[in-house]
Parts: structure tokens; C-alpha cells; sequence
């Protein structure tokens, strides 16, 4: 192990490999490990120490100090468990320079991710002490395991540093090792353990546990009726309601309700989920058995906007449902039930009973979501109360009958807008006109800063009826706050108002018998006890003069109303539907589509494509149904959850892999922004303020997704027609070509925006991420770092070489920085508002990967984040992005996308399972959650297939690439058997240089050869000549690619690492290169008129070769019309097929002037001999096609003949001679290019036979799409 020490003030570059674990043995129930800590170093990065080190995770919690660690799986038996020990240990104590660099607080300014290194110093105090903590046991699709954290770096919290350089760790698993499970080996159990220490254990105890998933039993009846209330108390159904259904052929005493209750489900991923329960229900007129027009149905229903019932959002209380505000109930008729139906039972009154109610606690609250405060999150506003100067603002609440003899209290709750935290905030209550008095020392209410202040205090001053709440904002300057709601606590007296009356009574452990004793007169009304939201049962008071009272056996769920038939509600809507039983269909399924109504038909067309290209086995799935039958049709992502883990737990084996999610989604599904609902196709899943598309596939635990996912985030059918034709083509007509083996790193550079921060991080994870893949893939390294900026504080150049990347085709797209939903960098290096028409990349779409903040946020309704916009291009920009939701973590971020390049890039998986793979191979959960594939989870965005069966050979039987060497390679494609062309190319050494004094970073070498080469039977064989501007290394590349266009794959034959020596051997060089300069086409002649857009062809040839190095001074250079800036074209040449001497330089000319010309070309031999040669030319633009100067040569002509002419466009040419009476003799049909074009004719008929002397006449037509012309000229045959 070697460590270094660097007290400069950035960031040292990290040395050596990661640290290694080996298992020595796993005997029974022990493990034992050996732990080697390979190279480290420290340095320290404004004003703090930093461990650098490869192959490391590092802790997420800001503040945090930033220790590497790394973690181990173990796998479990049933209720298993390990302990460990660590034996033969070798450590080290050193005294760092400064304290140790925490995690850094990630935030938002001007629009932008920031960093900010802030120490908690109480986290620094909590450093594990220990080298290795044991986790929680989790699972993963029946693997249960346990991660043991292994933390090689002790650190006190100061400046003290103990490091474990190795040792042995003894680990000892409790639990029946001898227990058997089922084992079900799929690809994604066998992805897991390979992350294991001990898979063959782990994969002998897996056991699936049948697990109880709730829904509705939708087959058990033929009609259903779905019912949506907005109130809650008594309703009504009424015979004109119930018309969809066949009433006179139903017997009402079969009549039966259900619902859930409408309660926001539950987040923890092991819950059966609501129970479809039935209702007690009065069926008036049902005892004749026939339901006649008078006869009604009386239910109790809920509502889903009460506090109590969405108890389950992370974050403040609130009383407003995230989904939807109706409750839904379904009737239904016969049907085959176990039980008879539910019906309203009397109750019989208690002789006696422990307590007396004579009132009941209420709470009365006012809250609306109108105003957002952050762009995520289940936080809402009813009211900005903004302004600079003092002012009131009023609201009205209503209080029925408190009691003023007991406490009432007022909440308020308010926040500051975003902005400063050093603001002191000043505010007077009133209640009707009275203050509510500030504390004790005060004037006023007052606090500091932009967290969240509740304001509880208690009045007198309420009475019966209509309130009003004031509230004095007090301002010497600006001063914006929000207010989330106020509430109202107080005790009500039982007094009989003028609607339905609900009581509550108190909290009861068990049962008991009360007496409710109710101020007013009954009258006609009845009273019913309601047990939870399913019981209904009526009881039967004794009146009084003014008052009457009751009395009943009472729950802790029970409540009582009192209420007649004038009072029952209507339901909001009554419809007949025609709910689909899932459950029904328990086939073997890999994968599940699910889709909004509007995008089934196009899901089904995935579905195919899902079979014809993968021989997977789907199941397209309306969301619609899903809610219906697992939540009751009350909208929940959690009940798109419960339908997979449904699936995944009672279908089939093989079990459940994946699912795709057809359609965009926010977090405001109720459109209180009055905005979202264009968007609001295909719920998003939101936890507290993350959304994650990895939540709807977490079956067993909330650690991991256990089924690969992908989201396709369209908000109309021509995006979503976009994005399917996207994938068709990727994956039916994929475009060969290097791009496939070639992919583009971009790092953001040194300053973000206007922070003075030093940030070397991002330039080091793009050379590491580019470091990652395997070293026959071609990597752009484009660092920010090394560009200027702009008068606009931008790095246009960063920009355009990074699109000139994309737009010639890669197979991934990487940017690592500063990011916010539509941008990626504070220098705007690509901008979803200004740059998407800067695509030209048709059939060549990368995979964007991003690892930065926010550039996926799919899920607000105002924007479309960047991370979306670039999929949804027809042919256009990528095939998918994986970015993320929301703010996150630069390391973790790094760590992940590591995992995720190297199952995809090295081990060829396709995208769902490289992005499980990341993130089951690191340890930062939360962090992982908030990156999302938007695009298909099947892609297979991958390099060709590899193999590195190439040799070389040279005259002086050195391996080393010497300078003038002629050089032999031989290849044989190990996969490939067939016999078609294949082109190599020769890569220099790589250079290595410094940014800084310690940030080293690399770019490829320079191409020294690039040449087609036949195959055949996959085996071939070439030669080439090293030029003298090879360099010294030991990092060469030789890489032969194929494309079989048959079977529309690729193959790469490379050779790695190869050593490189500009010591020259003895060579001779009789001569300059020979440079042939042509326009159009090779019939091309000097002076010729060629149209305003045509290309420059060059046959360049040396018996040394042609130096395409682009080494300084010996590129090979264009000069147009004698301009002093010449132009580097080295890459647009190519040696001819089998040839390392001779090749074409292909450059297009565009947009050139009319008139007059010259090009001179200067080429290089790989001795670095130069050629000149020129040409001149007229350019012409051309309106369309045309046929120009038309000419015969000889003519008069004895045998034969050539017809020369220039075309304005490729065309197809249609040639006939004819008599001079009009005769057809001779008919060609042939192809034309655009410039110069020649025809021989031997002078005969279309007999063979030749013509006699006369005069004859020459037409030839040039066809090009709907354009035609013709042109005409006089033959003369004269021997």
C-alpha cells in the first residue's frame, strides 16, 4: 500500500486501484475475508483534508465528514443474523493538515445546484469508531442478506486519522444455515448475488413468503355501479340514480356496497393494502322483493380531505388528499358472495352505562392549495401574504356551539418565502377584533429565519357562528410569508343544528356503554351508530322536552349521526361501470405495460415489439383498472405498487422483471396549480419530497427496486409515437457504424457560476468515468475546465465540441456537474430552452447520462426538465436519459454511475438491469431513488461484441510500435464468421497531462491509422506504416470493427495495451505523396463548373503511407481560394481497402460563392514529407436538376465515343440514339453523379450491330426524384 500527503490547495488526483477483499474460505456458518487497502492519497481542498480513493462509496448525510467506506452483502437464512470479528490487523495513525472535507449541503441559487462544505460538528462527533458496522437485514426478491459496512479510515473528528491497511475479517452468520428454501434463479436474483460474499449460501435459503395483496373481487358479480361522493355523511340513492341497471329483473335484498375508505395507502412496501369491504347499507321498499320507484338505498360515506386520513404523507399534516377529493363506492347486485348482504341492524339500548357525553371535541380549519414554496414536495400554500409595508389580512371560520368555559386554541402555520434566513419576522393576531396578547418581553409574535413558525395560542374570543382571524404582518422591508392553515380547537356543545350531525366521542380503549345527551328537539330525525367506515346500525333515543339522549355500546372507531331523509346527501356522480378483474389472468409474465386509457393502443404495439424483439411475455394494463381494483378507484401511485407485487407474488414462475410506465406524471394530480392536468397521464410516485419511478417496483423492500423500470414521459400520443418509433428503429434498424463503440465525457469546470469555490471534482469524475470503460470504446474527454468563457459567462466551446460529438453519432452521452432541470452547467453547456435544434444525429441517438441535479425532474407541471426533452425528438437527440429528480449528491452520484457504465459498456446488459446493477452495487439508497430512466428499460444500449484476438508482427519481431515501422496485424473475429469489410484503426499511446499541479487527466491518442481491410470467414490480415509522429507510451490501440449488416450487429477485434517508441527504425523515402484533386467525382476536370455544394476528393498515395496523425504542422490542410487559414481535413481521409499507402480524403464543400474557384491541398507522408496540388474550378448554383455542357468526343467518330456532360444532382439517366427519321437504336440505362459524368458508346445498335455513316441524334434524360430534363445533341459517324 502506498500512501501520499499533499498539503496544496486543491484536489489531488486519487492513485492505484480500490481496496480489495478476497474471500478466503466460507466453511458452514464462518466467512473469512482479507482486506487489502491499495493506494490512497490526501490532500486538502479549501482549507480541508480529503481522502481520495478508487472504488470507494462515500456517506450522504450533509455535514457529514467524507470518509470512504464499502460494503459487503452477506447473505441469510430465515431470521439470520452475522457478528464479526477482525483478526491480524495492520493500522496506521497519522494527523491530517486540516479536518476532514465534509459532505457538501447541496442548495439552489439563480437557478443552478450549489455546493457548500459546511462542518456538523455534532455528525464529526459521531464518526464510527469501529472499523465495521452490521446494518439492517433486508431482501431482495427472496434473498434476505445483510450489508456489513466496512469503514477503513477512523477518524476522531479533528485531525486524528487511524487507517486499516489490512487485516482479516471473521464472519459469522447466526440462523439455520441448514435450512432449504425454494430457489427461483432469475437474471435479477442472480444480478443480486453476484453482489454477495457468499452467493452460493445465499441462493439455497431463498424463499418467496406468499404474501396477502387486497382487491376488489370484481368477477364475483356481472353489474357494477361506481359511485363517487363529495360529502360526507348520509347519502341517498334513488331509483332514477340505479336506471343503468336491469331494476326490474333484481331482487333489492341482494343488493350490495363496497369501498376502502379512501385513506391515502400506506408507503411501507410489505401491506396487503386496503380491504374491499362491504357496507352496511337501508334498502328502503326492499322487503316485497321488487325495487320500485319510491325505494331508495341510504349509505354512510366518507371523504378523503380529513387529516386523519392522509396521516401517511411525509411532511406537515394536511387535510387535502394529494389525489382526489371523492370518495368511491360500488354497488352491485346477486353475485357470488359467501356472506349475505350488509344491511342496517338496531341496536339495543344499555340499562346502563359508564360515562355521560354531553359535548365533543371539533376542530374547525380552513386550508386551500393555491402556492408553491419549493418545486417539490407534498407542501402546499393557501395564501401568500407578501408585501414591504405593514398590512392585515382577514379570513372567516366558522365555530358551531364551543364552549367557552373550556380551553380553545388557534394554530397558524407559516413559512417564509425562499429567500433570505437572517430576516426576523413580526406578526399581531386577532380574533374578532380582540388580540390575542404577545408573549411576556414582546410586542409581537416574532421569529427568525425561513423555517416553518406554528403559532398556537389560546382565545376567548371566539363565539358561535362566523369568526375572523387577523393577521398583522408587521414591515419595515420586504417581508413575504405563506400561509399553510389556520385550525381551530375547541370543545362543542351537543346542540341538534339544522343538517346531518356528526358526534364524535372520545377515544375509547376496548368498549364501552355512553350516554350522548343532545341539546334540541328530534323531530323526525334518526341515529345511527357508525363503526369505522363500514358499520351502520341504528339506535334509539328517549327524548325530552328540549333535548333527548341515547345510549349504545361505543368503540374506539364509533361515531354517531343523527339526521332525516330531507337531510341525506346525493351522490356526486352514479355510473355503470365495467371493472376489469385482474386477478383472473395469473399466466407467467416478464413484463407489465402499464398505460393510461388514451395510450393502450400503443402500449399493445410495445407490447409486440416487447415479444417480437425479446420473447418476453407482457400484459398491457390500463392504470384506470388498477386503481379500481387495488385501491377502491381512489387514485394512489401505491396501488400501481400492489397490482405488481400482486403479480410478482401470485403469477407464475418465472416471477415478474419489469415494468414500463407509458405517460408523464406530477406530483400536483389534483391540479391545484390549475396547469398540471395536460401532464397528468401515468401517476408519479412522491415520498416526502422524492419522487422515484423505483418506488412502484420496491416488492419486498424499500432498499431496492427489484423489477427493472423505465418511464416514457409523454403527455400527448405523437410524443408517445415519437419515442415507439424511436425504439423500433433503435432496435429493428440499427445504423452501424463507430459511433456504436463511441462515447462522449463531459466535465464541468473549476468555478459554478459566480461561487469562488475551487471544484476540481467534476474534471476528475469525467476523466474516471471515461477511465471506467473498457479501452477499446472511444472516448471524447471534453473538460471545461480548459475552455473560455464567453462575455456571457459561458463555454460555447465546451458546447459545440461536445454537440459536434453527439451530432457525429455516440453510443452514450455523459455531462458530470452543476445542473438544474432545463441546463446542464452554470456555462450553459447545453440548454433545453435554447439548444435542442442543435441535434443533427438521425438513427444515431445516444444515451444521455447524467449525473448532476434536477435534470429529470419530469414530475412538476410547469417545466419539461431537460432529461425528457432530449428523448421525445423524432429521430432526434437520445434514445433515453438517466437523470435525476431532484438535488443530489456529487459523490453518490459518481459511485452510481460507475456501477451503471460498467454493466453497461463492459458487460454489454441491457439498460434496466446496468441501472439496477448500479444500484444494487452501492449503498446510498435515497440518493439512488432519485435517478430515473425515461426511456424503455429493454434498450440494449450497448459497444459490439469483443474479443481480443488480434496480433501484430513486424520485420524486427518488436511488439513496440516503432517510428517507420512497418507493421502486420492479423485479426480473428471469435463471433464472426462471415466475409465483409472491416475497418482498423491505430491509436497512439495516450497523453497524460496536468490541469494543475496535481489534477492529471487524458485525452486518446492520435489515429496513425484508419483503413478498410476484407474479412472472410471473421479472419483477416493487414499491415501499417508508423509515423514519426508517433509518441512514447505504453497505451496504444489497435481496433478492427465490423458491421454485419445481415444481422444487424457489430464485432470489435482489439489489441490493448500496445507500446509506442518514436525511436525510428531504418527506412527509405524515395518520394513526396502523390495528390490526384477531383470535385463531385473522379471525372471531374480542371476548370470544370461543379454546383455551389459539392465535395473535394483527393487519391492521396505514399509507399510510406499518409501521416493522419494531426500532429501539429503535419495535418492535412485545405486552402480555399488562397485564404491564409488553411483548413485541417486530416480526419476525412481514409486508405482504400487492403492499402496502407494509398487512400481518399472525402471534405464537403458547402455554400460555395459563384463564380470562380482554387483548392490546394497539402498532404504529409508518415516521414513527413509534403505534397502540394491544386486545382481550379467555376461554381454554379443550381435551381434544380440540370444537364450542362453537353459535348461528344469524337465527333464526327468512327467506333467509338464518350458523351461527357455535368450534373447538377445524383440521377438516373436514360440515354437513346436515334435516326434522323426518329428511330430508337440504341437505349442505356445508367447512373449519373452530381459534377462531371462520361459514357462510352461502341457506336452500335441494340443488335450489336455497328451503324452505317449518317448523321444521328444523341437525348439523354436525367430523372431525380419528381425532377427531369432532357438534353440533345448531333452524332456524326463518318469512317
Amino acid at each position: 500500500m502506498k500512501r501520499t500527503v499533499s498539503t496544496l490547495i486543491i484536489l489531488a488526483f486519487a492513485l492505484g486501484a480500490f481496496a480489495h477483499i478476497q474471500v478466503q474460505s466460507t466453511i458452514g456458518n464462518q466467512i473469512n475475508i482479507a482486506f487489502q487497502l491499495n493506494d490512497y492519497n490526501i490532500a486538502t481542498e479549501n482549507g480541508f483534508a480529503t481522502i481520495k480513493i478508487d472504488g470507494m462509496e462515500h456517506p450522504m448525510q450533509s455535514g457529514a465528514a467524507l470518509l470512504p467506506f464499502m460494503e459487503l452483502k452477506v447473505g441469510l437464512p430465515l431470521s439470520g443474523s452475522i457478528s464479526w470479528s477482525i483478526q491480524n490487523k495492520s493500522e496506521e495513525q497519522i494527523t491530517l493538515p486540516q479536518r476532514l472535507l465534509p459532505v457538501p449541503t447541496m442548495w439552489e441559487e439563480e437557478g443552478m445546484s450549489r455546493m457548500s462544505y459546511i462542518i456538523d460538528d455534532a455528525l464529526y462527533s459521531q464518526m464510527p469508531s469501529d472499523y465495521a458496522t452490521v446494518m439492517e437485514p433486508d431482501a431482495f426478491r427472496g434473498l434476505r442478506y445483510v450489508s456489513l459496512r466496512i469503514h477503513p479510515f477512523i477518524y476522531d473528528g479533528q485531525n486524528g486519522l487511524t487507517i486499516l491497511k489490512n487485516a482479516t475479517f471473521n464472519i459469522q452468520i447466526e440462523g439455520d444455515i441448514h435450512y432449504r428454501g425454494q430457489p427461483e434463479p432469475d437474471e435479477l436474483s442472480e444480478l443480486m448475488l453476484s453482489q454477495f460474499i457468499n452467493p452460493q449460501q445465499a441462493k439455497s435459503w431463498q424463499s418467496h413468503s406468499r404474501q396477502t395483496i387486497n382487491h376488489a373481487p370484481f368477477a364475483a358479480a356481472d353489474y357494477w355501479l361506481r359511485i363517487e361522493t363529495d360529502k360526507k355523511g348520509l347519502h341517498k340513492l334513488s331509483y332514477q340514480q340505479l336506471n343503468a341497471l336491469p331494476l326490474a329483473d333484481i331482487d333489492p335484498r341482494t343488493f350490495r356496497l363496497f369501498g376502502t375508505g379512501g385513506d391515502l395507502l400506506s408507503y411501507t412496501v410489505q401491506n396487503p393494502g386496503p380491504v374491499f369491504q362491504e357496507i352496511d347499507i337501508w334498502v328502503q321498499g326492499e322487503e316485497d322483493g321488487h325495487f320500485d320507484s319510491g325505494d331508495a338505498i341510504i349509505f354512510y360515506a366518507e371523504m378523503r380531505d380529513e387529516v386523519n386520513k392522509n396521516r401517511e404523507l411525509i411532511g406537515p399534516a394536511t387535510a387535502l388528499n394529494p389525489y382526489s377529493k371523492n370518495n368511491v363506492y360500488w354497488l352491485t347486485f346477486g353475485g357470488d358472495f359467501a356472506n349475505p348482504p350488509s344491511r342496517i341492524q338496531d341496536l339495543t339500548t344499555p340499562a346502563t352505562w359508564q360515562n355521560t357525553i354531553t359535548s365533543q371535541t371539533m376542530n374547525a380549519r380552513i386550508e386551500e392549495e393555491n402556492h408553491r414554496r419549493e418545486q417539490w414536495g407534498s407542501e402546499w400554500y393557501m395564501s401568500k401574504l407578501f408585501g414591504n409595508t405593514t398590512a392585515d389580512y382577514q379570513y372567516p371560520i366558522r365555530l358551531d356551539n364551543p364552549d367557552n368555559t373550556k380551553d380553545i386554541t388557534l394554530t397558524i402555520r407559516l413559512r417564509q418565502e425562499i429567500g433570505r434566513s437572517d430576516l426576523w419576522h413580526s406578526i399581531h393576531v386577532f380574533v374578532n377584533d380582540v388580540e390575542i396578547a404577545p408573549p411576556s418581553g414582546s410586542t409581537s409574535f416574532r421569529w427568525l429565519g425561513s423555517d416553518t413558525y406554528i403559532f398556537q395560542r389560546k382565545s376567548d374570543s371566539f363565539v358561535h357562528g362566523d369568526n375572523t382571524i387577523r393577521i398583522r404582518v408587521n414591515r419595515t422591508e420586504p417581508d413575504n410569508l405563506l400561509l399553510d392553515y389556520i385550525s381551530v380547537d375547541y370543545t362543542q356543545t351537543l346542540r341538534l343544528p339544522e343538517e346531518q350531525y356528526l358526534i364524535q366521542t372520545p377515544y375509547i380503549a376496548g368498549s364501552q356503554d355512553l350516554r350522548i345527551n343532545v341539546n334540541g328537539s328530534l323531530g323526525n330525525r334518526e341515529i345511527y351508530r357508525l363503526d369505522g367506515f363500514t358499520g351502520l346500525n341504528r339506535v334509539h333515543p328517549q327524548t325530552e322536552a328540549q333535548s333527548f339522549w341515547f345510549a349504545a355500546s361505543t368503540r374506539s372507531d364509533s361515531r354517531y349521526i343523527i339526521a332525516e331523509s330531507r337531510h341525506f346527501h346525493s351522490p356526486a356522480s352514479v355510473s355503470l361501470a365495467n371493472p376489469t378483474d385482474l386477478t383472473l389472468d395469473n399466466r407467467q409474465l416478464d413484463h407489465i405495460i402499464i398505460a393510461p386509457q388514451e395510450y393502450i393502443t400503443q402500449a399493445q404495439s410495445l407490447a409486440s415489439m416487447y415479444d417480437d424483439f425479446y420473447n418476453l411475455s407482457v400484459k398491457v394494463v390500463d392504470q384506470a383498472d388498477i386503481i379500481n381494483q387495488f385501491n377502491g378507484g381512489h387514485p394512489d401511485p401505491v396501488a400501481l405498487r400492489q397490482y405488481l407485487r400482486h403479480v410478482y407474488y401470485h403469477h407464475q414462475a418465472p416471477r415478474l422483471k419489469g415494468v414500463t410506465l407509458n405517460g408523464l406524471g406530477t406530483f400536483d394530480w389534483r391540479n391545484h396549480s390549475r396547469q398540471s392536468t395536460p401532464k397528468n397521464k401515468l401517476m408519479a410516485f412522491q415520498i416526502g419530497e422524492t419522487t422515484s419511478d423505483d418506488f412502484f417496483a420496491m416488492m419486498s423492500s424499500s432498499s431496492y427496486p427489484e423489477l427493472v423500470i423505465g418511464r416514457y414521459p409523454v403527455r400527448t400520443a405523437s410524443e408517445l409515437d415519437n419515442m415507439l418509433s424511436n425504439y423500433r428503429n433503435y432496435v429493428q434498424n440499427p445504423q452501424g457504424g463507430w459511433w456504436r463503440n463511441s462515447m462522449v465525457f463531459l466535465g464541468d469546470d473549476l468555478y459554478n457560476g459566480s461561487q469562488t469555490d475551487y471544484e476540481t471534482i467534476h474534471t476528475q469524475q469525467a476523466e474516471s468515468a471515461a477511465n471506467s470503460v473498457n479501452p477499446s470504446i472511444h472516448t471524447d474527454r471534453i473538460f471545461a475546465w480548459e475552455y473560455e468563457y464567453d462575455e456571457y459567462q459561458n463555454k460555447p466551446g465546451a458546447r459545440d465540441d461536445m454537440v459536434a460529438a453527439i451530432n457525429e453519432g455516440r453510443l452514450v452521452w455523459y455531462y458530470v456537474g452543476h445542473g438544474n432541470a432545463d441546463s446542464i452547467g452554470s456555462e450553459d453547456y447545453f440548454n433545453g430552452a435554447t439548444d435542442m435544434g442543435r441535434f443533427n444525429n438521425p438513427d444515431r441517438l445516444p444515451f444521455f447520462m447524467v449525473p448532476s441535479c434536477k435534470v429529470s425532474q419530469f414530475d412538476h407541471w410547469g417545466f419539461d426538465s431537460l432529461g425528457q426533452k432530449v428523448v421525445m425528438l423524432n429521430n432526434l437527440g437520445a434514445i433515453a436519459s438517466l437523470g435525476a429528480t431532484r438535488m443530489s449528491n456529487a459523490y453518490s452520484n459518481h459511485d452510481l454511475m460507475l456501477k451503471v457504465l460498467d454493466n453497461l459498456a463492459n458487460k454489454r446488459n441491457y439498460l434496466g438491469y446496468s441501472i439496477m446493477a448500479g444500484k444494487l452495487g452501492t449503498s446510498a439508497l435515497s440518493n439512488n431513488s432519485f435517478y430515473v430512466l425515461l426511456g424503455d428499460p429493454t434498450l440494449r444500449v450497448i459497444p459490439p461484441e469483443r474479443d481480443s484476438l488480434l496480433n501484430i508482427t513486424s520485420p524486427e519481431g518488436n511488439p513496440t510500435l516503432q517510428s517507420r515501422q512497418l507493421v502486420n496485424y492479423q485479426g480473428s473475429l471469435a463471433s464472426y464468421t462471415g466475409s465483409a469489410t472491416a475497418e482498423t484503426r491505430v491509436l497512439d499511446s495516450r497523453t497524460f497531462y496536468n490541469l494543475d499541479m496535481t489534477t492529471r487527466v487524458s485525452q486518446p491518442g492520435k489515429t496513425i491509422f484508419r483503413g478498410d481491410v476484407s474479412t472472410l470467414d471473421g479472419d483477416y490480415e493487414a499491415a501499417f506504416i508508423v509515423p514519426d509522429d508517433i509518441t512514447n507510451g505504453e497505451t496504444g490501440t489497435i481496433v478492427t470493427y465490423i458491421w454485419d449488416e445481415q444481422a444487424k450487429r457489430d464485432y470489435i477485434n482489439y489489441l490493448y495495451p500496445v507500446a509506442t517508441s518514436d525511436q525510428a527504425v531504418a527506412a527509405e523515402n524515395l518520394a513526396p505523396p502523390e495528390i490526384e484533386l477531383f470535385l463531385g467525382s473522379f471525372d471531374y476536370r480542371e476548370g470544370d463548373t461543379v454546383p455551389t455544394k459539392t465535395t473535394l476528393l483527393a487519391r492521396i498515395s505514399d509507399d510510406n503511407g499518409i501521416n493522419i496523425t494531426g500532429s501539429p504542422g503535419h495535418n492535412i490542410l485545405l486552402v480555399l481560394d488562397n485564404s491564409i487559414q488553411p483548413i485541417s481535413v486530416t480526419k476525412y481521409f481514409s486508405y482504400q481497402q487492403d492499402s496502407h499507402t494509398a487512400g481518399i480524403l472525402r471534405y464537403p464543400l458547402n455554400n460555395l460563392s459563384e463564380g470562380p474557384h482554387s483548392v490546394q491541398l497539402i498532404a504529409f507522408d508518415n516521414f513527413n514529407l509534403p505534397a502540394v496540388a491544386s486545382t481550379s474550378f467555376m461554381a454554379k448554383k443550381s435551381s434544380g436538376l440540370s444537364i450542362d455542357r453537353l459535348l461528344i468526343y469524337p465527333n464526327p467518330m468512327q467506333d467509338e465515343a464518350r458523351f461527357t456532360f455535368i450534373l447538377s444532382q445524383d440521377s438516373q439517366l436514360d440515354i437513346g440514339i436515334y435516326t434522323v427519321s426518329g428511330k430508337r437504336i440504341r437505349h442505356i440505362k445508367t447512373n449519373g453523379r452530381q459534377g462531371f459524368n462520361q459514357i462510352p458508346w461502341d457506336g452500335k445498335d441494340h443488335n450489336g450491330h455497328r451503324l452505317a455513316n449518317n448523321t444521328y441524334f444523341l437525348k439523354i434524360k436525367a430523372t431525380s426524384g419528381s425532377q427531369s430534363v432532357e438534353a440533345r445533341e448531333r452524332i456524326v459517324i463518318y469512317k
